[in-house]
């Protein structure tokens, strides 16, 4: 991976870890840091603490026989700036934010977070810029306990981040979001090794022809896979050649069927749909 791979540890020959210790309010470089330096940032950022010092330990990967993760995620992350407001304003008017917080965002990297909350060992893969949102961002993940050792880093880029409206009245949001073109990932900056690391991997898509790379690795090494359905991904069904029948409609089945060649085999025919009776496709 050369200088795009970043470690929030120190791996060692043997495979093992060496842990490092990093202070909470680690957000800027050590050039930019003062020792009468303080962030003032909301409540939510602030989570327990790993020890007794004031620190966040670095979770090592799992030593013992097997995949040292349960669950490898290839995908988006982001920094989400909510903003919990009463009905959204006429244009040019303002109303008052009821709530506001600051939160790790992006659907990958919420569903290892989420992993990480039932108790699973959970790695995260992405790329990640070098700003203090992209900082941010990584710190989030790290104190949650997700291992961040394996992301890209997208070197003088800011950092992915959207700002969401919530509309508590009438259960709405409006999200606005800024992905900077540096954050697309592609196939050679993978590493095998790493995107085998655990029993499962999830993708949400995003970046597509990666994504497909990465299923390819995963189901040679035996991994199981998932997939965030927001988007279709090229040659996204052939990861589930068992499956597949399960996840679209009736008229979904027409789609994909027209889509290309490279679905085909791995998608029923929109003419048989078993109990659900049949469809005829003309043209």
């Amino acid at each position: 991976m050369g200088e795009a791979r970043h470690h929030d540890g120190d791996l060692q020959p043997d495979g093992r870890v060496r842990h490092r210790l990093e202070h909470d309010d680690g957000l800027l470089r050590s050039g930019e840091r003062t020792s009468g330096h303080r962030l003032h940032l909301p409540s939510a950022l602030h989570g327990a603490r790993h020890d007794g010092g004031g620190h966040h330990r670095v979770t090592p990967a799992a030593t013992t026989a097997g995949p040292a993760f349960d669950v490898v995620g290839f995908g988006v992350n982001a920094l989400d700036l909510i903003a919990v407001i009463d009905g959204f304003p006429a244009p040019d008017t303002k109303v008052p934010i009821e709530e506001f917080d600051v939160q790790g965002g992006g659907m990958t990297a919420t569903a290892m977070v989420a992993c990480v909350r039932l108790g699973l060992r959970a790695r995260y893969i992405g790329k990640i810029g070098t700003d203090f949102w992209s900082r941010l961002s990584l710190r989030l993940l790290s104190k949650e306990g997700v291992d961040v050792r394996g992301v890209i880093r997208a070197k003088g880029s800011p950092g992915h981040v959207s700002v969401v409206l919530a509309d508590r009245a009438a259960g709405q949001r409006r999200l606005f979001f800024r992905r900077p073109p540096a954050y697309d990932i592609r196939p050679a900056e993978l590493d095998r090794t790493v995107i085998t690391s655990g029993r499962l991997l999830h993708v949400d898509g995003v970046d597509a022809e990666a994504a497909v790379r990465a299923i390819d690795w995963a189901r040679e090494a035996g991994m199981r896979i998932t997939m965030d359905g927001e988007r279709i991904v090229p040659r996204g069904w052939a990861a589930f050649p068992r499956d597949a029948r399960s996840f679209p409609g009736s008229r979904d089945a027409c789609r994909a069927w027209r889509a290309g060649a490279d679905r085909r085999p791995h998608h029923p025919h929109p003419g048989i749909l078993g109990r659900r009776g049949r469809h005829q496709r003309r043209g």
